[in-house]
């Protein structure tokens, strides 16, 4: 045993053996992924896309989406959309694609700096990454670790130092910039650090170009749209750096070291945990007495420049997307850099026996993390795919009456703005049925009645006389129903109103009543022939 374990540390155990320990990894991967993502449905990013795929163009393909540009996923899902139709099992192949290319990618990057069996285990580790379930569990994985892998294999390219290399660099840059902005802190670190090596400073086109193209882009959207592409920039975060650099190396380090789970709530730390600044002080101060004697490497600039450049990027729109150093979908792409520098770091020591079994107890460690969270993620998700289908539904509802309200009035949990239910339903309708509301979850019914009466403003109005109420209909068990375009109302008592239509309990609050009183409430009927009803003190319905 000792004998096999110094042979690995030391790298007399051929690469063969690693790449199939590797090989099993994404297999076992795989078979995770199929299983707790059985319930995976698109996530808010897909949902637009398959809104736009009805009336695609090229300007759809290069349109900005909240900063990024995403040629390459939108061609894809639409080409997906037209020829396999909506089935989300494609979406979560190529999420699980992305990921395996990825991690291949890396792995060939860090053998070349460290043994092949040390460098085996922060790749396992990066095959179940959970703590980050939208890139592993649903296809947003696709978009944002695809033009990551780009980047990858563009330093591998770069290694070569000749043309052929640097011409294939400066393609895969290219084709990252189109399929997802993951691919920036690439480019600018190449960029930056080819410009200030004097030896390299002719190559800098290899990530000058791919910037201005992207520079470029961003402008020429904003004028088509008479505004620049929104994606919340706020330049004034960049005095926040510093602190969120930290912070995110922290993170990052807890989640690859398996300790950001919290026991009490079988759910990720929100920050890291309480392990993720002890890790980033023990890690930088290691990495700083490290170099103090080996002196950075030009890679080692590069890595750095690489992942400071991902730091700006989060930071620079860290307040309006209301995001934290450990927002789950910056990790993966963080992790993977972080591991990247710390192989640069580490290359070229004599690995001890003791090093080589840490390394891989951390390993262990986090695999099992790993699985902890698998669970707990499959939990949340489904509920989150469940509110989506409801917000799915009352936008439907709206938007079938002709004069839906403008999107800033609806109140939107799981659907983005550009979401359009009239767009997204030309490859069929995916919300809730009225059977599956009516029968279904209260709380997803609840939903939908809450979200078309606040996107209505539907409320009672006073009318300014009291007068008389013929009497058309009594409450039923407690419920008044309504007819489709509303009417007037009285009640026989003091008390509160509440509005409710699928739900089998009223939930929308109306505001109370006085005894005596009259009031109207204006309702616009829509495609669903389901009523509206009132629940009050001894309500009846007035003949006009």
């Amino acid at each position: 045993m000792w004998r096999l374990i110094d042979r690995a540390r030391v790298g007399e155990l051929p690469d063969r053996l690693a790449w199939l320990i590797l090989g099993f990894g994404m297999v076992v991967s795989f078979g995770l992924a199929m299983w707790f993502g059985r319930n995976s449905w698109y996530s808010v990013d897909e949902q637009v896309w398959l809104t736009e795929s009805a009336d695609f163009s090229l300007g759809t393909a290069f349109s900005d989406h909240y900063g990024h540009l995403v040629l390459v996923p939108r061609v894809l899902y639409k080409l997906i959309f037209a020829t396999l139709g909506t089935g989300y099992l494609p979406f979560r192949l190529l999420s699980l694609f992305a990921i395996f290319l990825t991690v291949a990618l890396l792995f060939v990057v860090l053998k070349r700096r460290l043994p092949a069996f040390v460098a085996l285990a922060p790749c396992l580790v990066l095959l179940v990454f959970p703590v980050d379930p939208w890139n592993y569990l649903v296809g947003n994985g696709f978009f944002v670790l695809l033009p990551v892998a780009c980047g990858l294999a563009a330093l591998i390219c770069l290694e070569r130092q000749n043309r052929t290399g640097d011409f294939a660099a400066f393609g895969l840059l290219c084709f990252g910039i189109l399929t997802c902005t993951f691919v920036l802190p690439f480019i600018a670190g190449i960029a930056l650090v080819f410009l200030l090596t004097r030896e390299n400073r002719h190559r800098a086109w290899i990530g000058l170009l791919p910037l201005a193209a992207y520079a470029l882009w961003r402008l020429l959207e904003g004028v088509a749209t008479t505004t620049a592409a929104n994606d919340g920039t706020d330049w004034v975060n960049l005095f926040q750096l510093p602190v969120w650099s930290f912070q995110a190396i922290g993170a990052i380090l807890a989640a690859l070291a398996g300790l950001n789970f919290d026991v009490s709530t079988h759910a990720p730390y929100p920050s890291g945990g309480p392990a993720a600044p002890s890790l980033a002080i023990l890690v930088v101060g290691a990495a700083a007495w490290h170099l103090r004697k080996a002196g950075p490497s030009r890679d080692l600039w590069l890595f750095l420049a690489i992942l400071l450049a991902l730091f700006t990027s989060q930071v620079l729109v860290s307040g309006e997307a209301g995001r934290g150093p450990a927002e789950p979908r910056y990790m993966y792409p963080g992790a993977i850099l972080v591991v990247l520098a710390g192989a640069e770091i580490l290359r070229g020591i004599q690995w001890s026996r003791a090093g080589f079994i840490g390394i891989w107890s951390v390993c262990v460690v986090s695999l099992l993390t790993g699985g902890a969270l698998l669970t707990r993620n499959t939990e949340w998700m489904k509920l989150w795919f469940d509110q989506a289908r409801a917000d799915i539904t009352a936008i439907s509802l709206l938007e079938s009456t002709g004069n839906p309200p403008p999107v800033s009035a609806q109140p939107r949990l799981r659907a983005l703005p550009r979401y359009s239910g009239s767009g997204a339903e030309a490859y069929g309708f995916r919300g809730w049925s009225t059977t599956d509301l009516i029968n279904g979850p209260a709380w997803a019914s609840e939903q939908v009645d809450d979200f078309l009466a606040r996107s209505r403003g539907y409320g009672l109005e006073p009318l300014p006389t009291a007068g008389t109420c013929r009497v058309a209909t009594k409450a039923v068990d407690g419920k008044l129903p309504l007819p489709m375009a509303g009417g007037l109302i009285q009640a026989a008592a003091d008390g509160k109103v509440t509005l409710g239509r699928f739900a089998p309990t009223a939930s929308v609050d109306l505001g109370p009543v006085r005894k005596g009183l009259t009031y109207r409430i204006t309702l616009i009927p829509d495609r669903d022939s389901t009523r509206w009803y009132l629940t009050g003190p001894r309500l009846r319905l007035c003949a006009g």
